[in-house]
């Protein structure tokens, strides 16, 4: 089975780490995968390093009718040359530009949605305008808000596939100097305001200061939006007077190595997330998770695996981070359902096997 998966590919997040995943799992012997990206950049040179096919599209701006024009027309002549049994866009923004060239062509042609729709989105609406015949959705979550915008019959859900995490890493906590009593809180991802960090700091202000914790903040900034919001998070935090309790480490490449030392993962998202990668992570790692009760986290993390507090209970975040900070028993107890319970969802055998057998049918 061959699949030619459609896509952006100008910046670095959740969707890039699913296809990289993808291209990386897949046994190429029942199925291959090609990647169609309009903009250079870090998962094009990832997947060209793998021994990936990575085919160019023009750089396209949908502000841009010409370069949209010229886009669908490259595709066109791509598809004319080579023939796929599906074709995937990875969002609404390829979705809107190149469904129509999909739609037309004989092969499957399908929306691989992974986030949440916006009914007062331009982008979005446009994309249901051209409706694909079939969507996969990374949580079910994500499939009841699709479904109010999309007439799609042909619909499934399939869990983001998340590969189990490498033995071999940088000993974070010696590298940081931070002894083994200290109890290690973690937040991972994107920095945006939906992640919760400014929530997760205010609630960690409240925890007692005799024991002994720290904050870990990871997450590169390359917007000025972002910029702006890490500094705003750095002086609240020195506001707050835990400028030595918490850490901003603007250092995505080492994200596993800080998974791998870290006690607790917190995320406390603000709004839900569509599915919650990082959760998984955190789970194959035997970290226990703390997060709101929204969203993909509810698909994710259970009462074996973590602690789901209610939206905007500032006080029932900071009880439950104290409550695993002071107690490591309860943190091992936890932890140790975490890597099952990822496999469960996120496993890539299963995934790609899930992926595989309902393209079939």
């Amino acid at each position: 089975m061959r699949i030619l998966h459609v896509h952006s590919g100008n910046i670095f997040g959740g969707i890039e780490t699913v296809l990289l995943t993808l291209a990386r799992c897949s046994d190429r012997k029942k199925v291959t995968h090609d990647f169609a990206l309009c903009f250079r950049g870090r998962l094009s040179e990832t997947l060209q390093a793998e021994g990936n096919e990575v085919l160019f599209l023009p750089v396209t701006r949908l502000r841009m009718p010409w370069q949209v024009i010229r886009a669908r027309s490259a595709l066109g002549r791509l598809l004319s040359t080579r023939k796929y049994d599906a074709i995937f866009c990875h969002s609404p923004w390829s979705q809107a530009i190149f469904g129509k060239v999909t739609a037309a062509n004989p092969a499957t042609d399908g929306l691989w949605l992974h986030g949440q729709l916006d009914p007062e989105s331009a982008i979005d609406r446009k994309a249901a305008r051209q409706p694909p015949t079939s969507m996969i959705c990374n949580s079910e979550f994500t499939r009841e808000k699709a479904e109010q915008m999309f007439a799609v019959e042909n619909i499934t859900v399939i869990h983001n596939a998340v590969a189990p995490p490498v033995e071999e890493h940088v000993n974070l906590r010696s590298l940081l100097s931070v002894g083994s009593g200290c109890a290690v809180i973690l937040i991972v991802g994107r920095m945006e305001t939906l992640k919760g960090h400014r929530e997760l700091i205010l609630a960690v202000a409240d925890i007692d200061r005799d024991s002994s914790w720290e904050c870990w903040i990871f997450g590169d900034a390359h917007t000025a939006e972002e910029i702006a919001y890490v500094e705003g998070l750095e002086a609240l935090a020195a506001s707050l007077d835990l400028s030595d309790r918490i850490r901003f480490i603007g250092a995505p490449h080492m994200a596993q190595d800080a998974f791998a030392a870290a006690d607790i993962y917190c995320q406390p998202n603000i709004r839900p997330d569509a599915f919650g990668m990082t959760f998984v992570e955190a789970l194959y790692h035997r970290l226990p998770v703390i997060t709101t009760a929204f969203g993909g986290a509810l698909e994710i993390v259970t009462p074996q695996t973590g602690v789901l507090v209610e939206p905007g209970t500032r006080s029932e975040l900071t009880a439950a981070i104290q409550s695993l900070v002071h107690d490591q028993v309860k943190r091992k107890e936890l932890g140790a359902a975490g890597p099952s319970r990822a496999r469960a969802i996120s496993d890539p055998d299963r995934q790609i096997n899930k992926l595989v057998e309902w393209l079939r049918r």
